[in-house]
Parts: structure tokens; sequence; C-alpha cells
């Protein structure tokens, strides 16, 4: 599970950034408080800032999905591994036990 430990620790801190950073920057995409006067220049000077936000967004949700994709395959090993357990046992407990020829 250090896979899962290893989401919380580094990357969850990473969503939590961008979804503020994108919070404070989204609504002055286009908005009135990011353009001056003449609104070219203000988009300007705003663009790279979003770019670098999305940027960072989208390289924090390729990892989540990567370490999430790592932890679903791990989880479904295991639970392969306890269904074939179960199965042993179920299997073990319907046959009878045959007595060996020297307790006869």
């Amino acid at each position: 599970m250090g896979m899962l430990e290893d989401v919380f620790e580094h990357s969850l801190p990473g969503v939590v950034i961008g979804a503020v950073a994108s919070a404070v920057l989204l609504p002055l995409v286009g908005g009135r408080a990011a353009a001056p006067a003449n609104g070219a220049s203000g988009r300007r000077r705003v663009n790279p800032l979003m770019k670098a936000a999305v940027r960072g967004y989208v390289s924090v949700t390729d990892r989540v999905k990567e370490y999430t994709a790592e932890t679903r395959e791990q989880l479904q090993d295991l639970a392969a591994e306890v269904r074939e357990e179960r199965r042993r046992q179920a299997e073990a407990a319907a046959t009878p036990e045959t007595p060996s020829p020297d307790q006869a």
C-alpha cells in the first residue's frame, strides 16, 4: 500500500495547489479585473499564468491517474488471491478425508 501513501503524501498537495490556483486565476481570465482599458495586454499577462496553472493541473491529474491505475491493479490481484484461497478452502471442505491405510 506504499503507492496509496505516495498519492496522499505527494500528489494531494499538488491537487490542492492546482485547485486553489485555478480558483484564483480562472475568474481573472477574460474578466475586467485582469484586462486594462485596451483589453489585449491584460490577456497577454494572464495567459502565461493560466498556461502554467493548467500545465500543473494536467501533470498532477496524470500522476493521480497513474497511481490510481496501479493501485486498482494491486487491489484486483489481491482480490483474485482471496477468491482463489476461498475456492481452495471450499474444495477442501467438500472433499471428505479418507483414512490412511495405517489407521484402518
